[in-house]
């Protein structure tokens, strides 16, 4: 569920939802329901098709990932909210990410690769629309 703290209209909920969207994607390697995070991706945005994409396609394979799931510390790196730009309330979110360890394993259980996890940045730019943030571009950048 969407946390209430996201449902605002202003730049601390944008925060708020741009933490909520990047927890939803470590769901989709390992095989959670993606409607959840489509539904809060705008059309135009790559990183979000891809994504979901890219996890359907290695899950129809059998492959998962176990671990990987995203926490994010409290200060927020930077956001800004710009309600005159094409005439729509958009916020930019930058956000450090922390990364738990995890393995991709294929359908017998084997370990294919392991990554130790570890700190990312995260950028986004969402989108007020009917009444809701969503995300319509995010960019991942190395800390």
């Amino acid at each position: 569920m969407i946390p209430d703290a996201a449902k605002g209209d202003d730049l601390p909920a944008a925060v708020e939802m741009a933490k909520f969207f990047i927890t939803l994607h470590p769901g989709l390697y390992q095989g959670e329901d993606p409607a959840l995070f489509e539904f809060l991706s705008l059309p135009e945005c790559m990183f979000c098709s891809s994504s979901v994409e890219v996890t359907q396609e290695r899950l129809a394979d059998g492959i998962v990932q176990v671990g990987g799931e995203f926490t994010i510390p409290e200060q927020v790196e930077g956001a800004v909210l710009d309600e005159v730009t094409d005439n729509t309330t958009t916020a930019l979110v930058l956000l450090k990410v922390d990364e738990a360890p995890y393995e991709i394993r294929d359908n017998a259980g084997g370990v294919i690769r392991s990554h130790d996890g570890g700190p990312f940045n995260a950028a986004f730019a969402l989108r007020h629309v009917d009444g809701l943030w969503r995300v319509y571009g995010v960019e991942i950048v190395d800390p």
